[in-house]
């Protein structure tokens, strides 16, 4: 289910890079095109990534974008034919709106949605069968918010309960500090 097109007919590269482009223009995002798929790693050109194998999915869903390549791997559209260019357009469309979702989840795979994971959640709310709100976690109220690096971290309630805990014991033994146990806890971490 990634947004990623493999070519392996170059006679059809032409005509992939300009459904690729027609796509990237209306939805405003990027092309990334994959330069070498190994065992260890996926090196990118663009952004010179290089993304460890067992990441692979995880990082290209979370970072929407177009990605082509000329070599395959698991979950790609694959251009071999030209019969293959016919749902191309549609396919994409649909693979990187999914990615985008899936990146606005909190991808812990709780699934108090109903559903295994958040990347089947996400095709749900892709497909017009779910709202992106009907993610437990997203709509719970948040009584302590986690950011490392500006990029929020998703907690499940336990966890939630468990380091709001610690903070409030945490605080109370500090001079000065009025504790009520209702106060919303921010907790940034930064380099």
């Amino acid at each position: 289910m990634l947004p990623v097109v493999v070519i392996r007919n170059s006679k059809l590269r032409d005509e992939v890079f300009k459904i690729v482009m027609k796509i990237a223009d209306e939805s405003g995002s990027k092309v990334i095109r994959v330069v070498r798929l190994d065992d260890e790693c996926l090196v990118i050109v663009g952004d010179r990534a290089c993304i460890p194998h067992e990441k692979l999915q995880e990082t290209i869903l979370s970072n929407p974008a177009i990605y082509i390549a000329e070599e395959g791997f698991a979950g790609a559209i694959i251009v071999d034919e030209p019969s293959d260019l016919q749902g191309l357009e549609n396919e994409l469309l649909f693979r990187l709106e999914v990615a985008k979702i899936y990146s606005k989840l909190p991808k812990l795979n709780c699934r108090k949605c109903g559903y295994a994971s958040c990347l089947e959640f996400a095709i749900q709310v892709a497909g017009g069968e779910k709202k992106i709100h009907d993610c437990p976690i997203l709509s719970m109220e948040k009584k302590v918010i986690l950011k490392v690096r500006g990029k929020t971290v998703f907690l499940t309630p336990w966890v939630e309960k468990l380091l709001r805990s610690i903070i409030f014991a945490f605080l109370e033994n500090l001079k000065g500090v009025d504790i009520g146990g209702t106060e919303k806890i921010i907790l940034e971490v930064r380099e």
